[in-house]
């Protein structure tokens, strides 16, 4: 009997815990912030671009778009949606140059800003001047 209650006590302070949790969950300034990556497609990429990079794998769309589908699921839902767009052709590099010049972005961040993956593959969330000014990475 005494295992029982206990059991219902733990019960019942899970509940109260998940109750107010929800209860809190709609709280805050109003405003709608949008989480993107890092679980979104633009790590997805990355990972197939890190793979890319230690395979000697062509990051065409002819080459990649196969790889990317069968293995990136993330990588993919995302480019095919058009909400992640990839700089086909592009891959990771490293140096300064690299860490300002984007080869992948989330479509909204021309207007409203979002997120991009940089050629050394830091990921940021930028304004849509900052993505303006940011230089985009040729094939």
């Amino acid at each position: 009997m005494r295992i029982q209650s206990g059991g219902r006590l733990l019960c019942n302070w899970f509940a109260a815990i998940a109750i107010g949790v929800a209860a809190t969950a709609g709280c805050g300034s109003g405003e709608k912030e949008q989480v993107f990556p890092p679980d979104g497609g633009l790590l997805d990429l990355k990972a197939f671009l890190e793979s890319a990079k230690a395979s000697g794998q062509a990051t065409t769309r002819e080459a990649a778009a196969p790889v990317i589908s069968a293995v990136h699921l993330g990588a993919d839902y995302y480019i095919r949606s058009g909400q992640i767009e990839y700089i086909w052709g592009t891959k990771l590099a490293s140096g300064p140059e690299a860490a300002a010049t984007v080869i992948a972005f989330q479509t909204s961040a021309a207007k409203e800003g979002g997120w991009v993956l940089f050629q050394d593959g830091s990921m940021k969330r930028l304004t849509a001047e900052e993505f303006a000014a940011a230089p985009k990475a040729t094939p």
